[in-house]
């Protein structure tokens, strides 16, 4: 938090952060499982995704040479692992590159005149807080009925799961469950020039972290249980 007023653009958040059963579809997309079914073939998307990835510091350098090992690449750290991998639960395990490539994947599906992309910490924030609440429900301390946190249930649970810690407008999940990428990089304090944004908590940490101006830093590259995403649709930040 810098405490500097900023403008937040229009856009639409999503309800909830993204799940497997929607990262599944982009999997299966890159294993060619559903190619066929989709409005651009897995050599469309690679071209357009290293387009993109040029001009992202790290992300050239990730994607490997061929994108039919790309399904294996991005796909869930925890895909086999029962307390991560039920379809409603938030994908985990995913790093940045990946949550970026998941949003572009479907751009070039929708071809929709709002861009899908992670939000910027800023518009996080506006989000969760709108400017003025400690945390996505109010100044009401957290607790197991607005939020799951300090490894009080021993994992991810359902999207959706607290609606008493839902914000006024009705997102869920702004607090605990998992840590989200954001679009920016960390800047001044990071353990590394590359780390990027992620806000929110999660289902393993404490309450310290919850507020909605809590910020933390990763490596773009890092797979963790905490870590998972939420798309915005809006303008295009590149």
């Amino acid at each position: 938090m810098t405490k500097k007023e900023a403008t937040v653009p229009e856009l639409y958040f999503a309800k909830y952060p993204v799940t497997n059963k929607h990262y599944r579809r982009f999997i299966a997309f890159l294993s060619e499982e559903k190619a066929s079914l989709e409005k651009t073939s897995l050599g469309q998307f690679a071209e357009s995704l290293r387009a993109k990835a040029e001009k992202i510091e790290g992300f050239k350098k990730y994607l490997e040479k061929n994108p039919k090992t790309w399904a294996e690449q991005m796909r869930s750290r925890y895909e086999d692992d029962k307390r991560f991998n039920g379809e409603d639960q938030p994908v985990v395990g995913v790093t940045w590159f990946a949550a970026a490539a998941d949003s572009h994947w479907l751009n070039e599906q929708q071809r929709a005149t709002r861009i899908f992309r992670l939000p910027t910490e800023t518009e996080w924030e506006w989000a969760a807080s709108g400017g003025v609440r400690e945390y996505p429900w109010g100044k009401d301390d957290p607790d197991d009925k607005r939020a799951n946190y300090g490894e009080n249930v021993g994992q991810t649970t359902p999207v959706g799961n607290y609606p008493n810690g839902a914000t006024p407008e009705g997102l869920m999940d702004m607090s605990g469950n998992v840590w989200e990428w954001m679009e920016n990089l960390y800047g001044k304090g990071a353990y590394t020039p590359e780390a990027r944004a992620l806000r929110g908590g999660s289902w393993s940490y404490t309450t310290v972290n919850m507020p909605c101006a809590v910020r933390n830093d990763l490596h773009p590259g890092v797979l963790w249980s905490s870590n998972g995403f939420r798309l915005v649709a809006g303008q295009s930040l590149f």
